[in-house]
């Protein structure tokens, strides 16, 4: 009882200060940037020895909306990779958008936008393209512009990494949050045409306890957690343990 009146008092209290709605961003703050930081040294590890990359029989990867689904696969230990959609906020529409163009001048310079705060000692700043959110990624304390090549070339790096993902023999799993059985269908049928050689399973946290009733799609699987729970483990781990991931 006492946590859940500690993350109700967090929710309001992002919300007056104009964070990120607390089902997209509500991860540990702490959590999360220890995995950002273990994502960027990994990151920078495989990129100079690729045969360390896609070493298990499956890849996990999040499609977001936001942070918590990244969290919670680096929490249980199903996903050692950093891709590009782990810790930004990205729209259903900015997700379609993205792969009809295969990521095209994602986070070019001529996009972004500093629109507001993002975590705690960074900026909040936008793709006005693909309406992406980053909140992790630049610093308040240092020149933005500097930063810059930095932060642009660590994101092509994850969209080659989610590509070669996507390219391979391997099974991948697919983790949305936010999102409806037509738009699964179709985000799935677009995947699979780009990529007619994938083992593909899209797995689907829904928001409403309606849309969390099975749609019976065999290789799209559906499941609810409700707000206030969407950070817990064991809900999680529920799904992971369907999947046969854990």
């Amino acid at each position: 009882m006492k946590y859940t009146c500690l993350k109700i008092i967090l929710f309001f209290f992002l919300c007056k200060f104009n964070y990120a709605p607390a089902d997209v961003e509500d991860f540990d703050n702490s959590l999360t940037q220890q995995y950002i930081l273990q994502e960027e040294l990994e990151d920078k590890i495989i990129h100079r020895d690729p045969s360390l990359e896609f070493n298990r029989d499956y890849i996990a990867i999040s499609l977001g909306s936001g942070c918590v689904v990244a969290g919670s696969l680096r929490r249980a230990g199903l996903s050692e990779y950093s891709f590009p959609l782990n810790w930004v906020i990205t729209p259903l529409n900015s997700l379609f958008l993205l792969f009809e163009n295969d990521f095209k001048d994602y986070f070019h310079k001529s996009h972004l936008l500093i629109k507001d705060r993002g975590h705690p000692g960074n900026l909040g700043v936008y793709d006005t393209v693909y309406d992406i959110h980053s909140r992790h990624d630049f610093l308040i304390n240092k020149d933005f512009w500097s930063q810059y090549q930095d932060i642009k070339s660590k994101y092509e790096r994850r969209v080659a990494r989610l590509y070669r993902a996507l390219s391979s023999k391997k099974k991948v799993y697919l983790f949305r949050y936010d999102i409806d059985k037509e738009s699964s269908i179709k985000l799935y049928d677009l995947i699979l045409k780009k990529f007619p050689n994938l083992d593909l399973t899209l797995v689907c946290v829904v928001k409403t306890i309606n849309e969390g009733i099975s749609w019976d799609l065999k290789k799209i699987k559906n499941y609810y957690i409700d707000r206030l729970h969407l950070t817990n483990v064991n809900s999680w781990k529920k799904i992971f343990e369907d999947c046969d991931l854990v």
